[in-house]
């Protein structure tokens, strides 16, 4: 069984009477991609400020590597990389300079920046003033200092948060490697869910301050209900007629009917066309994450 390297039971924390966060349990173990996924104002950023210790949490109720986060701080944090936000940058100063000001302080050499600036693929701009780079690059920088003293685990909080398309790509394909080739765990927090969708291996989903679902990305997929999409020259007029049948929706773009089989389908168009309606289109759709999502985290 692979180790576990983050582990949260039953956490709650609450800024003076305003509960924050209601009892969630995590369960991040070595090599996953975690994407911790919510709303703005779900609780994401605070319970990573408390996994790095930024919040104070009195409880031993968070371990990481094994060992209660309260007991061990030091000796758990010297593994850990993280990006809060925005990446704290001398815009005046080189990426190299920046990654070489952090390097300094934890006493690394200097040849470890140039490894960096290689992974995060910024090497031919590394003279160049971070206050010129893209908020790509930016971003990229800012993973870069995370790594500099190669941490096993990697918390980023909103890493592509307003990144255009190409940003976008460009750190999803860093998180990527960095999993993949240079075996790092990362806990990710977003609200972009297709786009977590794309990298994650498992995914918590937190909603007002409660866990709403935790499991592998397939798990979360499989959730996904397979409707059929009807589009005829009258769709009302088709609604009132399946409706007999079937458990019919209409929304703006068709009919939408739960799919059960292939013989269903058949038996839908048959049923359209022998009452004399013109069929545009019908085929099988899955539930998109975005529509999952909003399912998931409806009040209870």
């Amino acid at each position: 069984m692979a180790e576990t390297i983050i582990r949260v039971d039953q956490l709650n924390f609450s800024f003076g009477n305003q509960q924050v966060l209601n009892n969630i349990s995590l369960n991040v173990q070595r090599g996953n991609i975690y994407g911790f996924l919510g709303p703005n104002g779900s609780g994401k950023t605070t319970t990573i400020k408390l996994l790095l210790n930024l919040l104070q949490n009195s409880s031993a109720n968070i371990h990481l590597f094994g060992k209660p986060l309260n007991q061990h701080r030091e000796e758990v944090l010297q593994k850990v990389g993280s990006l809060i936000e925005s990446p704290a940058l001398y815009h005046h100063l080189s990426g190299f300079d920046n990654l070489k000001a952090r390097a300094i302080i934890f006493g690394i050499h200097e040849e470890r920046i140039h490894e960096i600036l290689k992974i995060v693929g910024l090497t031919s701009a590394a003279k160049k003033k971070a206050g010129k780079y893209s908020l790509g690059m930016k971003q990229r920088l800012g993973i870069g200092l995370a790594l500099l003293n190669d941490p096993e685990l990697l918390i980023l909080d909103e890493p592509t948060n307003g990144l255009d398309p190409n940003g976008i790509i460009e750190v999803r394909n860093l998180l990527k490697k960095l999993a993949l080739e240079h075996h790092k765990t990362i806990f990710i927090s977003s609200h972009l869910l297709a786009e977590v969708e794309r990298i994650a291996t498992h995914v918590g989903i937190l909603f007002d301050g409660k866990l709403r679902f935790e499991g592998k990305i397939e798990e979360l997929q499989s959730l996904k209900s397979i409707v059929i999409c009807i589009e005829t020259n009258n769709n009302q007029s088709a609604l009132d007629l399946l409706n007999v049948n079937f458990a019919v929706t209409n929304t703006d773009t068709c009919l939408r009917i739960p799919f059960e089989s292939l013989a269903q389908i058949a038996k839908i168009n048959k049923l359209l066309v022998n009452n004399g309606f013109e069929v545009y289109s019908l085929y099988k759709e899955k539930k998109d994450l975005e529509s999952l999502f909003l399912d998931l985290t409806q009040p209870v």
